[in-house]
């Protein structure tokens, strides 16, 4: 009788392990909400995986009509989060040539190798931005805002450069498909 009750009890035990398995896989909603949180608006997503392959800054110099155009991405990990900048050129046709540093709307890091964005253009400055400027846009007038979207997907192909695809409504806001970004 002993043993048939503490056969009962491990048979009762392992279905409750499996019948919890099984909420984990079908994605219970608060289980995944706590590995993950994103931020509207915010540069600072929590994701609980492996870190990407190579963080730091990296940027893309876009040469046209005697111009070139600076794209930056800088990706920061610390402490399970990642921190992301991404800024370039932003052309606003008869008022001329303003510069972008974005917020991050959504980021979701697809495996060690590669992510995927989106970012909202952000407040627009008449200067050009660099890594060295990023620190003190806070104490520069802004020239205005831009609400367009940018959605971006990066690979990284080797531990020093990545390739960054961008898609906008309109194809001037960003630059394009399978461009070189390397680290500096």
């Amino acid at each position: 009788m002993v043993r048939l009750f503490f056969l009962l009890a491990v048979l009762i035990f392992f279905s409750q392990c499996q019948s919890d398995a099984k909420k984990e896989e079908k994605g219970d909603n608060s289980s995944s909400e706590s590995r993950r949180e994103n931020h509207q608006n915010d540069t600072i997503v929590k994701l609980y995986m492996p870190k990407l392959v190579s963080t730091g800054r990296y940027h893309f110099i876009e040469e046209f009509e005697g111009f070139s155009d600076i794209y930056g991405l800088e990706l920061i990990f610390a402490k399970g989060t990642y921190t992301i900048n991404f800024f370039g050129p932003s052309p606003e046709g008869e008022h001329g040539m303003y510069f972008f540093k974005s917020d991050v709307k959504e980021f979701e890091q697809i495996d060690s190798l590669s992510f995927k964005a989106i970012l909202v253009k952000g407040l627009l400055y008449p200067d050009s931005i660099t890594f060295e400027s990023l620190g003190g846009l806070d104490t520069l007038k802004s020239a205005g805002f831009d609400n367009t979207e940018l959605k971006l997907r990066g690979q990284f192909i080797s531990g020093d450069s990545l390739i960054i695809d961008c898609v906008a409504q309109n194809e001037y806001d960003c630059f394009g498909t399978g461009k070189l970004f390397t680290k500096r």
